[in-house]
């Protein structure tokens, strides 16, 4: 868990419910790239992946271990 609080995560709206997503760093970097191969050469499928992209925050950890979630800019 040290790791994860260290590194920051990454928090963005679901694509498809009312909800939030929150990954760790690591995680994150790993699913971008195989986003970024799914979607390299297909423009109807690179707009899915900046809709899955959308609203992305990087978000840190306070010293309690919670997630800093910031306001909705929009």
């Amino acid at each position: 868990m040290k790791a994860v609080l260290d590194e920051g995560s990454v928090c963005k709206r679901a694509s498809c419910q009312p909800a939030l997503e929150s990954y760790p760093m690591s995680e994150w970097s790993k699913l971008m790239i195989k986003v970024h191969k799914l979607y390299r050469f297909v423009k109807k499928s690179h707009d899915g992946s900046s809709r899955f992209t959308a609203g992305v925050n990087i978000v840190e950890w306070d010293v309690s271990g919670r997630l800093l979630v910031p306001k909705d800019p929009h």
